[in-house]
């Protein structure tokens, strides 16, 4: 068993900013109900401030957004140099055979391979080449993603698959054998670009970025809606520590 990876998968989970936001409360109960009081609540009132300002808009969108714009959305293709390959990251699947395939793969995983095929149908001779391993399961991202694209019209044999990976590190490792130095189309989450980018980079690839599932908007601004508390702003701090950990875990790895 690869314990650094499954160490790794745990501090994600409880790096989390409502899991920190959570823990602070919990402690700051506990101490209050110890009758340390003065600590107790000062731990209880950072949890709660951390929880409210991860739910307004305003810190979400500015920890996310440098990420997800670091690579602009590639909107033409007319003046890309020739690829031989749209690839595509999963970023997870449910393997659940009761479930629709639209439901069977995650959010991210679904709207990455949808930009995907947009690419793929976009750049005459490519093929399209979907990554992800099985992690904890048996059945892998890659074959759903496969049998998906098939059934939106994707000619089964322009698909390759890619089905040994655990993470993005290893999929860079895995892809460098089938794809060399030659330029590639690299499509993933706009938040997941930087990190993937970077290990594809590191490894000599020429991934030319292709960022799908956009969270904020490049034009930023407020609306309505931005002065309430949301889950989905929640989801952008989540993203962001998500993937700066990520970032701090290549370099203890040794990545850079």
């Amino acid at each position: 068993m690869d314990y650094f990876f499954l160490f790794k998968k745990i501090v994600n989970a409880l790096a989390s900013p409502v899991a920190v936001a959570l823990v602070l409360l919990a402690a700051g109960f506990l101490l209050a109900a110890a009758r340390k009081r003065r600590a107790g609540w000062w731990l209880a009132g950072a949890g709660f401030l951390a929880l409210a300002l991860f739910s307004f808009a305003f810190l979400p969108n500015r920890l996310v957004t440098p990420l997800e714009y670091r690579h602009p959305p590639l909107l033409e293709t007319a003046d890309l140099p020739e690829v031989g390959w749209v690839v595509v990251l999963a970023g997870g699947h449910r393997p659940d055979e009761a479930l629709p395939l639209t439901s069977r793969l995650v959010e991210s995983t679904l709207v990455r391979l949808v930009e995907g095929i947009r690419l793929h149908r976009e750049i005459p001779g490519s093929g399209l080449l979907l990554s992800g391993g099985g992690v904890f399961h048996d059945q892998t991202s890659a074959e759903l993603m496969a049998e998906l694209a098939a059934a939106l019209g994707v000619d089964p044999g322009a698909i390759r698959l890619e089905k040994e990976s655990r993470d993005t590190a290893s999929q860079a490792e895995i892809l460098k054998d089938i794809l060399g130095e030659e330029p590639f189309v690299l499509v993933t989450s706009a938040s997941h670009m930087p990190r993937s980018v970077f290990l594809f980079q590191n490894r000599g690839m020429n991934p030319i970025p292709a960022p799908a599932g956009h969270l904020t908007s490049s034009e930023g601004g407020w609306d309505l809606f931005s002065l309430f508390p949301s889950s989905g702003h929640l989801r952008k701090a989540e993203t962001a520590f998500r993937e700066r950990l990520g970032l701090l875990w290549e370099t203890l790895a040794g990545e850079r």
